[in-house]
């Protein structure tokens, strides 16, 4: 095993990662369970149309005009969301899909819902991180035209920028327009803080509104945390929606192409099987959940235990201090992991066409922990200690860990990255857990992900 004091491959200083998606929603959890009051603000931001308070951020032009530009010659408007239309991708959670669900999403802001137009057609999405814990939603509505989409958005925004703060029951909320661009023709993004008597933080709800030609799409989460994390959590939730945000096309005046048909599901042919770019295919039976825990005790409806290996997995993401590093053009990818109440452990396996390629990945990953000094409070700091050459495992190999303190003091929370470059293939491990960041807790921390995933990184030299 690597000794992270001897090796002296770690670079001077502690850069540091904001706080991980994971350890927002734990620390939510956390305070509902000790705070007896929150048991009231849990109930409210549970039920999302409740809450629903925001802050809005201009992804494209912020016109609230509400006359109908003239449509082009000939042009007609989608009266139909596509049955194939990616509404829930990029969640991992189990979740569902229905009509029905359209007005999950419905917004309360001041009391007040500014979304009054029904649309033409809608559809709804909603999924449950754990019983009774974090939400999330999504819906998608077509109107009779691109005119009316953009009176419902400007509506949206007129409810949060004419009331920037409220009352729901007993708990005080504080909306908030945040910067966050979706990429689509038009969009907003803002925050519902929810506040107990005393003005302490209860956490908060984000609301994502995009608009593309007659289509609005309206997407609510859950968030608990500091400024210092919301940047990075804002980034997570934008890039999780990026499929059924990149889909928002086929509804604009010039729409973009339908989906190819979906395949047969398989998981790749054979490892001698070259992909569409030169590279290899992952085969089906490769071993990507190699050394994972088997959990059978999660209840129904949880998505806990083994995840995959499949495609339909989101892609994992790293992200520090407001950055992230996207999944680049490559050949094939899987990915698989292990979720617990405590316990959320992620590998992604990708493909490329040359080794050129893999190496620029690897890069990108290793440079954005060691660009990242640190950030947070002093009673809530975050540190990353980075290796940028293990060079025993695999052709190349590196990783980070970071952990908490609070003035100067170990916290819990251990998050460790593992990148591994075999040929032109890379695996990307992390894992994040209860862990104190002692000395010896960081080095056990990826001396424990290095050799959890020998096994995967041995399987690769056969790629």
């Amino acid at each position: 095993m690597p000794d992270l004091n001897d090796l002296n491959r770690f670079d001077e200083g502690l850069p540091v990662t904001p706080m991980p998606a994971s350890e927002v929603r734990r620390r939510g959890d956390r305070l509902r369970r000790r705070n007896t009051t929150l048991a009231v603000v849990g109930g409210v931001l549970a039920a999302t149309v409740a809450v629903a308070t925001p802050l809005a951020v201009l992804g494209g032009g912020g016109s609230d005009s509400r006359l109908d530009p003239a449509p082009p010659p000939g042009l007609t408007w989608r009266s139909e969301v596509p049955p194939d239309f990616p509404l829930q991708g990029g969640w991992t959670f189990a979740s569902e899909i229905a009509p029905e669900l359209g007005r999950i999403t419905d917004l309360d802001v001041c009391g007040t819902n500014p979304l009054q137009l029904d649309g033409v057609d809608r559809i709804g999405a909603q999924y449950a991180d754990a019983p009774g814990s974090d939400q999330g939603t999504r819906s998608l509505t077509l109107y009779a035209s691109d005119g009316e989409a953009r009176s419902a958005l400007a509506d949206v925004r007129a409810a949060v920028e004419d009331c920037p703060s409220g009352r729901v029951g007993q708990v005080a909320h504080e909306y908030t327009v945040r910067d966050a661009p979706l990429g689509t023709e038009e969009s907003l993004v803002f925050t519902d803080e929810a506040l107990l008597e005393d003005g302490s933080p209860a956490g908060a709800t984000i609301y994502q509104v995009a608009r593309t030609g007659n289509a609005l799409f309206v997407e609510s989460g859950f968030w608990m945390g500091d400024e210092n994390v919301l940047a990075d959590e804002l980034e997570r939730m934008r890039t999780t929606a990026d499929e059924p945000l990149g889909r928002m096309c086929l509804f604009g005046a010039e729409p973009c192409e339908e989906l190819p048909p979906a395949d047969d599901g398989s998981t790749g042919g054979p490892a001698s099987d070259p992909g569409p770019l030169g590279g290899p295919m992952i085969p089906d039976a490769f071993p990507l959940n190699d050394a994972l825990p088997a959990d059978d005790s999660a209840e129904p409806g949880e998505e806990m235990g083994l995840l995959g290996p499949s495609r339909d997995l989101e892609p994992l993401e790293p992200a520090a201090c407001g950055r992230s590093v996207a999944l680049p053009e490559h050949v094939d990818r899987l990915s698989g992991g292990f979720r617990n109440v405590e316990d959320f452990r992620g590998r992604m396996l990708v493909t490329f066409a040359d080794v050129e390629q893999a190496d620029a990945y690897v890069d990108d990953v290793l440079e954005l922990y060691s660009d990242c000094p640190e950030t947070g409070p002093e009673d809530d700091r975050a540190l990353t200690q980075t290796i940028t050459d293990l060079g025993d495992t695999g052709d190349r190999a590196g990783g980070a860990v970071t952990f908490y303190q609070g003035f100067g003091e170990p916290k819990p929370g251990l998050a460790t990255v593992l990148v591994v470059r075999v040929g032109s293939a890379v695996l990307l491990a992390s894992s994040y857990n209860e862990g104190l960041g002692t000395p010896a807790g960081v080095q056990d921390a990826f001396t424990g992900i290095v050799a959890e995933n020998e096994g995967v990184v041995t399987a690769m030299q056969d790629l």
